[in-house]
């Protein structure tokens, strides 16, 4: 009978063990962070002379009526990093939500890695968008994220994003719309990764008259 007892209460415990032993190692296979990121709280500085140089025309067009000058301009990883940090820095939304986060350009996509807690546990996620331009705005196009092995639906992230003055949220097309064309008088005609940078080609038109 001692030994019957032995077995009930072992069979219980083994089975806890390997329950525990299981989602230990679900967690550090799928869901532990795994890409180093930038703290959401850095400060990041922006070097207002390497800013202008970036700026400076490469095209000028004149005419009684307008100037129109034309710029190119490469993004990295970093640069792109230090860009979302300031955003999401200003939306007091969901930037204590966020831990750290990182960009990543793999090919002709960019990755966005963003890490939170949920319930004390560390978690990464992972956002995956293209690039384009669209009569004259830049588009970020959702194409799908992974949190571990578990696909993120769009709705996940469009219901927590808001349109403002810079971006039209586009939930049905899964795009994110940078508009400086409207507020700005900046026209974005290219949009698109190439050698591991965001290019932008970016048109200004100033009104003589």
């Amino acid at each position: 009978m001692s030994k019957n007892k032995s077995k009930v209460i072992l069979i219980p415990i083994i089975i806890l063990i390997v329950i525990i032993l299981g989602a230990f190692s679900l967690y550090q296979f799928s869901f532990k962070p795994k890409v180093p990121v930038t703290p959401i709280t850095s400060e990041i500085k922006v070097d207002p002379l390497e800013v202008a140089l970036k700026l400076i025309p490469n095209d000028l067009n004149f005419s009684l009526k307008e100037i129109v000058t034309k710029s190119n301009i490469e993004l990295s990883d970093v640069d792109l990093t230090n860009l979302a940090i300031l955003a999401i820095q200003n939306d007091p939304n969901i930037n204590d939500k966020i831990e750290g986060l990182k960009v990543l350009i793999d090919g002709k996509y960019l990755n966005l890695y963003i890490q939170f807690k949920y319930l004390n546990i560390p978690l990464e996620a992972k956002l995956t968008f293209s690039c384009f331009s669209k009569n004259g705005n830049g588009i970020l196009h959702y194409e799908g994220g992974k949190l571990g092995f578990i696909n993120i639906n769009k709705n996940i992230i469009f219901n927590n994003l808001t349109s403002n003055n810079a971006i039209d949220v586009d939930k049905a097309n899964s795009d994110i719309i940078i508009k400086l064309k409207d507020n700005y008088n900046i026209t974005l005609n290219f949009f698109e990764i190439v050698n591991d940078t965001l290019k932008l080609g970016i048109q200004t038109k100033f009104k003589l008259f």
